[in-house]
């Protein structure tokens, strides 16, 4: 489990090489911390593909909020 993140991914070359590696933001209360080692940044690319391989899609998403909606009304 880990708290909010962001990947910052930069735009690629002319050639299609990175021009600057990707860095994870991570920002807490008294601060904020770039992580800019490819492990570090491959560590929070497979928990944030673990988490999009969870989700559900646009249509099921919809279905769920509408039950939820009429679920709470019905209380």
């Amino acid at each position: 489990m880990t708290g909010a993140f962001s990947i910052l991914e930069f735009p690629l070359d002319t050639n299609g090489k990175e021009m600057e590696p990707p860095v994870v933001y991570l920002e807490s209360a008294t601060g904020a911390i770039y992580l800019d080692k490819s492990h570090e940044a491959a560590a929070y690319n497979a928990i944030w593909a673990d988490m999009a391989g969870r989700t559900l899609n646009e249509s099921r998403s919809k279905s769920f909020i509408q039950q939820v909606a009429e679920e709470y009304s019905r209380a």
